[in-house]
């Protein structure tokens, strides 16, 4: 479980971060990542994955960060995404010398600062699934409409 703290949730996403990293403190297939550090990144096999709630970096710069704060898990993999959340919505938004910027789809109801500036996104949540070797390989969807 990677816990991604939000523009506006900093102590809310730690906290519940805490809870569930105490619920299964005992189950050794579940780990919670919950530091203070504003990217997480998982190596699963060849695929290096990052999360960021993507508000305060230039999204064309995920790629480098990603090399230079991981060095060696980027040597280490082929399939390499950074994965944000702040917009709300499904967007590809760049892709560097085979790195996915990506913007995942939120199940937030809009609130009334988004109504009031026009923006609009269906209430979705998305399950990537990735395989060991090949990487990407399937995408499920969830609308909550």
């Amino acid at each position: 479980v990677v816990i991604v703290n939000g523009n506006h949730d900093e102590e809310r996403m730690f906290y519940i971060g805490d809870v569930l990293n105490a619920y299964y403190m005992s189950h050794k297939n579940v780990i919670v990542h919950n530091d203070g550090s504003y990217r997480k990144y998982v190596q699963y096999g060849t695929n290096m994955l990052m999360w960021t709630h993507g508000d305060k970096e230039k999204h064309a710069d995920l790629p480098l960060i990603m090399a230079t704060e991981r060095p060696e898990m980027f040597a280490a993999t082929k399939f390499r995404e950074a994965h944000c959340g702040h917009f709300h919505k499904e967007m590809i938004l760049d892709e560097q010398r085979g790195v996915k910027v990506r913007h995942l789809p939120s199940l937030a109801k809009e609130n009334q600062y988004e109504r009031s500036e026009g923006y609009r996104h269906i209430a979705q949540a998305q399950a990537l699934v990735w395989n060991f070797s090949r990487g990407l390989t399937n995408i499920l969807h969830y609308t909550n409409e």
